[in-house]
């Protein structure tokens, strides 16, 4: 395992605890022990509040100061059969843009360098987006696809059973849809893009890309919905499926002044080439979950679902579910989803921080304009 830092709670602490520490708990969520062993970890950041220092030495792991060092297991070569990369929490800058500079490529390429040099290659997942670059994340796929391994990434989200199931399979035409989430624009607006994305993607004719982005902000995103051109009908669907499915996770009182009380209020209308047109909205201080409502052709109502998400009280047990099927693809060596996914969300994260800084702007797409095939990837968790 490769991780920037370990605290309580953190990814490396909810995913890799799961391996050495297995929770009685996680069961309802797929994962009753763990079918491989995390044998050696490199940590780029040791905290004052660290807790894998600690869970390591009593699991007999060791922990190595280089990446090189881990995968090695403290030998030369590679003596690791997959690769957890958890690149998220610590200590990292922003840019202009608000973008956090988590080094994922930077580990990635660390990475690599020991396969090119032992000569062989094993299975690597990233936990959350590639890179916050969309050009660092598709140098990453490209360097996958010529060495002949598997790398994958993943939120938890889009792995969690939905209430309603659904599954599109191909078979629907989706013309609109709306999406909400809270949080940091950019952290859980990726959750947001992996969530809905692995929806979507699955309608008539598969993903045929992206062609704009457009961000609004504050008071400019609800004269949007009152001029129709969010969805109103979407925006109420997605509210009214959360208060079904996860009453506590929204605050009595009117969205449009709780929303205000936690940051601002943001949209981002994302432009698809087969002309659907899906909207990300962020409603902190309302919500404290995710929600999709969709068009689809040729039905009356719209078609909503929410994901089944767990919290701290029970240690994010959905981890539980993504850490099964990360397993079950790294034992397979077959990826539970298509790979343009992770390439398209990590490209939709960038694009939305950039038209963010210049909201109201419509900010064309071309490196996202390209279609992947979202069938025969069949990830068992259910839908």
């Amino acid at each position: 395992m490769v991780g920037t830092i370990y605290f309580a709670n953190s990814h490396c602490d909810v995913i890799a605890t799961r391996w050495l520490e297995p929770r009685e708990d996680d069961t309802a969520w797929g994962w009753p022990k763990p079918r491989s062993s995390i044998v050696s970890m490199s940590l780029e950041q040791i905290g004052d509040n660290d807790v894998g220092c600690e869970i390591f030495a009593r699991n007999g792991v060791e922990i190595y100061d280089s990446v090189a060092g881990a995968l090695g297991c403290g030998s030369d070569g590679l003596n690791v059969d997959g690769i957890l990369l958890i690149g998220e929490h610590g200590d990292y800058p922003d840019n202009e843009l608000g973008q956090k500079l988590y080094p994922r490529k930077e580990l990635f390429d660390r990475i690599v360098r020991v396969f090119r040099e032992s000569g062989r290659s094993v299975p690597v997942f990233c936990d959350k987006h590639l890179s916050w670059s969309t050009d660092l994340a598709r140098e990453m796929q490209q360097t996958a696809d010529e060495m002949g391994f598997m790398l994958f990434s993943s939120s938890s989200i889009p792995l969690c059973r939905r209430v309603p199931p659904v599954d599109l399979a191909g078979r629907d035409r989706v013309e609109e849809a709306v999406t909400l989430f809270y949080g940091p624009d950019e952290c859980y607006g990726y959750h947001s893009f992996e969530f809905a994305q692995a929806i979507v993607e699955r309608r008539a004719g598969g993903e045929t890309g992206v062609e704009a982005i457009t961000v609004h902000r504050g008071d400019d995103v609800w004269r949007e919905v009152d001029a129709e051109r969010i969805s109103p009908e979407l925006t109420d669907a997605a509210l009214a499926a959360i208060v079904r499915a996860s009453p506590g996770c929204v605050k009595e009182g009117d969205v449009r002044e709780n929303s205000k009380g936690d940051g601002e209020v943001s949209a981002f209308c994302i432009e698809h080439r087969d002309g659907m047109r899906m909207t990300h909205i962020n409603l902190s201080g309302h919500l404290s979950t995710w929600s999709l409502a969709m068009r689809i052709a040729g039905r009356d109502a719209p078609v909503v679902t929410v994901p089944v998400v767990d919290d701290a009280t029970h240690f994010h047990a959905h981890f539980g579910t993504m850490s099964r099927i990360v397993e079950d693809a790294m034992i397979d060596n077959r990826p539970p989803f298509a790979p343009g996914r992770s390439l398209m969300t990590a490209g939709l994260t960038d694009f939305m921080m950039r038209a963010r800084a210049q909201p109201g702007t419509r900010l064309a797409t071309p490196a996202l304009e390209f279609s992947y095939d979202p069938f025969g990837y069949e990830h068992t968790f259910a839908m």
